[in-house]
């Protein structure tokens, strides 16, 4: 909701004013622990799986955008759960334990970004949130390429379509080293601009019917 930050602000109030033994209540109300098992011997079971299946929008990471989220069940085992994106937590199960299972704050997200990037940092919640924000409707990508020096390759760089996000676009690309991830496809990038100037718009306009999208950006 558009005043969830509201609420949990004033959750918080509230939590922080209870003793330690109330505290430790609410951790085993919503503890998150069971909720991400799996549970071979029932699979229709609400959990981390189910969730994940049910909420994910695309099929890559909204943090990155390059890594897949898949959910894999194997419908011959009767369902049996093979595989599922990590579960970040947007607001850190430590410090907020009573949204360790709120469905607004729990965001299905690749590993690299949630526990080697992200870890337990809490984002910028007016902007930052998967639920409310999307990288590309924020953001752009902008190439700069030197044809006659192979070695130097192709420099990418992020930018804000709009003013109002430059702060939090620098928080959320230096969070994600959005800038270095996508670096490292400067091999591909350079073979769609060759392709590009051998085939003209036509290979573009392939790319977007094979890709499904209808608006170039």
């Amino acid at each position: 909701p558009a005043d969830w930050r509201g609420i949990v602000e004033e959750l918080n109030v509230y939590y922080q004013s209870i003793d330690d033994s109330k505290k430790k209540e609410v951790k085993n109300v919503f503890a998150y622990s069971k909720f991400s098992k799996k549970e071979e011997e029932d699979a229709k079971s609400w959990d981390a799986y189910m969730f994940a299946k049910g909420i994910i929008r695309g099929r890559t990471c909204p943090y990155c955008k390059q890594n897949y989220t898949f959910v894999i069940e194997d419908n011959e085992e009767d369902g049996r759960k093979i595989c599922r994106p990590s579960i970040d937590h947007f607001y850190p199960q430590h410090e907020y334990p009573y949204l360790a299972l709120s469905l607004y704050n729990m965001v299905p997200c690749c590993e690299v970004c949630n526990m080697r990037l992200k870890q337990m940092k809490k984002m910028q919640l007016e902007i930052l949130n998967p639920y409310e924000f999307d990288m590309d409707e924020a953001f752009r990508f902008e190439f700069q390429f030197d044809m006659l020096d192979e070695k130097k390759g192709i420099t990418m760089r992020m930018n804000p379509f709009n003013e109002d996000y430059i702060k939090t676009f620098q928080e959320y690309k230096k969070t994600f080293h959005l800038e270095l991830l996508y670096n490292e496809h400067q091999a591909t990038a350079r073979k769609i601009y060759e392709r590009y100037q051998k085939y003209g718009d036509g290979y573009f306009k392939q790319l977007q019917r094979l890709l499904g999208d209808g608006e170039q950006k």
